[in-house]
């Protein structure tokens, strides 16, 4: 099976697709080791090559980065082949297809070469159920593959492995991982990383329980858990004072001013009010528009005059991307209620404009794709 190319025609795509056909050829290239050390990073990420690795063309897998649109399955892949000694995993949903049945297959093997490997995912899609027992069958037991707690949706979207972390809005589907836009990042910060490790832990022991778990003394990367979400958000907004960039899936509109997310939208036309550059692009697929989802915002944001575009109406938009100036805020959650303040994910905060230049960029290819509603 050949995975799918990313959707993008930009020369770091045009690499990436290089190497997805050797994949598929069954030969990898060798990006290189990584580090979780922060000042290996600054020297690995600051040269001439940037996020790019000289030696080979490919990402530079020692530097933090955007993970975006079909960009993940490489990066989910190699972090895979990386890892040594643990690949930890909390996923929404899993279809064992296409590019999602490749990276079900690298556990299969991680877990053979005596990495311990570990799966939550939620409960409620069988075709999930079905891929977890497929885990555990192929490994022999190895895997140790179980859903969460029917009281809980998990609504992850996180891999673990040794020192590495990818959080964002790719679920394991064909489509999130080759056609969608989706965006993510890939992390190799040890203290962060650590963070979601504690996080696994305790989502693995009870996933009806929020943890309570120290952050890393750091400014530039903030993992966010859970129902920190919608503050993190509103933190972002309020502290624009040049730009706002935000993509997003699913914008549910209420009137209640006890709702994060009605909160959420008035600090967001806030800051167009109070002069911000704000653009921002709502998914405009089958389900999104059969449902009517982001009407309601499409009608605030017209009226109020932010400059607004519905994304290419035949490419599904699922990303959760928030830019502020040169904060960029990745995750799982929608502006919905039930993102905001029921369900169970994870996000990051990164503010390095270096990372926040990649999201733009990325931002203004989808731009440019839609349309005015």
């Amino acid at each position: 099976m050949t995975p799918p190319a990313p959707l993008q025609s930009s020369p770091r795509f045009a690499t990436l697709a290089s190497l997805l056909a050797a994949i598929a050829l069954g030969c990898t290239a060798d990006p290189g080791g990584h580090t979780g050390d922060s000042a290996a990073q600054g020297d690995a990420c600051s040269g001439e090559g940037g996020f790019t690795d000289p030696a080979t063309g490919f990402p530079n897998l020692r530097c933090t980065q955007a993970a975006n649109d079909g960009e993940y399955f490489w990066f989910a892949r190699e972090a895979i082949e990386l890892a040594q000694e643990r690949i930890h995993l909390i996923e929404y949903l899993w279809y064992d297809s296409g590019s999602a049945e490749l990276l079900l297959e690298e556990l299969v093997d991680a877990a053979g070469r005596g990495v311990e490997v570990k799966v939550l995912a939620d409960e409620s899609v069988e075709e999930t159920a079905d891929s977890l027992a497929r885990l555990r069958d192929s490994s022999g037991g190895a895997i140790q593959a179980k859903s969460d707690s029917r009281s809980t949706v998990s609504h992850n979207k996180l891999i673990i492995a040794d020192d590495l972390t990818l959080v964002g809005s790719h679920n394991m589907s064909s489509s999130a991982l080759s056609s969608n836009h989706e965006s993510s990042l890939y992390l190799t910060e040890a203290d962060v990383t650590d963070y979601y490790e504690g996080y696994f832990q305790s989502m693995w022991v009870d996933s009806d329980t929020d943890p309570s778990l120290q952050k890393p003394a750091r400014d530039d990367l903030v993992p966010i858990k859970n129902r920190e979400i919608a503050g993190q958000l509103q933190s972002c907004l309020d502290g624009a004072q040049a730009r706002v960039r935000l993509v997003m899936y699913a914008l549910v509109t209420y009137d209640d001013a006890s709702s994060p997310v009605y909160t959420l939208t008035q600090r967001l036309l806030a800051a167009h009010d109070r002069g911000v550059d704000v653009m921002v692009v709502l998914d405009q697929s089958d389900w999104i528009a059969s449902n009517d989802i982001n009407t309601g915002a499409i009608a605030q944001l017209q009226a109020r005059g932010v400059p607004l575009h519905l994304a290419d109406r035949d490419i599904t938009t699922h990303a959760k991307m928030l830019m502020c100036d040169d904060t960029v805020i990745v995750g799982d959650a929608n502006w919905s209620f039930s993102s905001m303040e029921e369900y169970n994910g994870t996000s990051v905060q990164v503010t390095r404009a270096r990372v926040a230049d990649q999201y733009l960029a990325w931002f203004d290819e989808i731009w440019d794709e839609g349309e005015e509603p």
